[in-house]
């Protein structure tokens, strides 16, 4: 885009805006101030392949039902925003025993497509086929994600498709580099873990690398948020997410883990539709430009301002693609 073009597009809208607003009937906007905001499109995906980690003790027995449960919701809330393509892909925290396997169903199907007949029955005949071990007590999800990506990422991933890694589990990460053994992690003087920069160098350097971002979502016990006590806090966890600077943290307790689970489908359904403002729009005299082509105010294709997040949220074939740069001009609301 010309600097010189730019400006003239900006000044001749703001103008425009501005004249609205002063022959309204509307008092309130004399109050108003007129905001631009500018972004541009890094996030036009809509394949994404997913990596669920779940802890297979018996403790997370009642947590992998709801995630069965309440799939049909989370998928619901993933495709809401536009048509997601997705593989789903499951592991153990049980390095012991199962050192990063995908799980499979009684018929021996382990990865699940947006395309399957039946998703959702699919997937639950993976969950529903996890096992508790003997070994289950001794949690390396850590470990489990980066084995099943690095030995198996072949058979549910796709070469630049984003990845999705998320961890369900009432305890932390003990992924154990030498003697592991004896007694449980907590109290084990004589394992020693892998440090976190393994995993952080891997999932947000080592994939990067190849072409593929990954995004991290721990529903673990946060011991800023959740309601209960768990086993143990999640912090390694939490500290290989936020240095990675994508997904978020969710809390594992019975009051808030539906909400954690579906936070995740409605994260990802939102990249690269939903922009929200920096300032509180009034809701009306928005102007949105892709590119410098205006875009027109539709719920099928174009726009629309979502109050509730206060944002811009684009619809149908009006998603700006990758690299595209957006513009909107919108009215401050400042007082009444």
């Amino acid at each position: 885009m010309k600097p010189g073009k730019q400006s003239i597009s900006l000044v001749s809208v703001a103008l425009c805006l501005l004249m609205t607003a002063r022959c309204s009937q509307d008092t309130r906007f004399t109050s108003n101030v007129l905001k631009s905001d500018v972004f541009t499109q890094l996030s036009a995906n809509s394949q994404y392949d997913f990596l669920w980690v779940l802890d297979n003790s018996n403790s997370m027995i009642p947590v992998r039902t709801q995630v069965v449960d309440n799939l049909n919701i989370f998928l619901q809330i993933l495709n809401s925003r536009k048509a997601i393509d997705y593989r789903m892909a499951a592991t153990t925290t049980d390095y012991i025993s199962h050192a990063g396997a995908l799980v499979s169903n009684t018929n021996g199907l382990r990865v699940v497509t947006s395309g399957s007949v039946d998703p959702i029955g699919d997937f639950a005949s993976i969950v529903n086929n996890v096992q508790n071990t003997a070994t289950s007590f001794w949690e390396q999800g850590l470990e489990s994600a980066y084995k099943a990506v690095q030995n198996q990422g072949s058979l549910f991933m796709r070469t630049g498709v984003p990845l999705i890694v998320i961890f369900l589990t009432d305890e932390d990460d003990y992924s154990c580099q030498a003697n592991c053994f004896g007694e449980e992690p907590e109290t084990n003087p004589n394992d020693v873990v892998y440090p976190t920069s393994r995993y952080i160098n891997f999932f947000k350097d080592g994939l990067a690398a190849g072409g593929t971002s990954v995004m991290m979502f721990p529903i673990v016990g946060d011991p800023e948020t959740s309601s209960c006590t768990p086993y143990s806090y999640g912090l390694r966890y939490m500290e290989v997410q936020t240095a990675l600077e994508s997904g978020q943290s969710g809390s594992i307790c019975p009051a808030e883990v539906m909400e954690s689970y579906n936070n995740i489908a409605r994260v990802i359904a939102d990249l690269g539709v939903r922009f929200p403002l920096s300032n509180q729009a009034s809701g009306s005299n928005i102007a949105v430009y892709v590119d410098n082509v205006e875009i027109p105010y539709s719920e099928d294709d174009g726009y629309v301002y979502e109050a509730s997040t206060n944002s811009i949220v684009f619809t149908g074939n009006s998603i700006p693609q990758n690299g595209q740069t957006i513009e909107i001009l919108y009215t401050e609301q400042t007082g009444a």
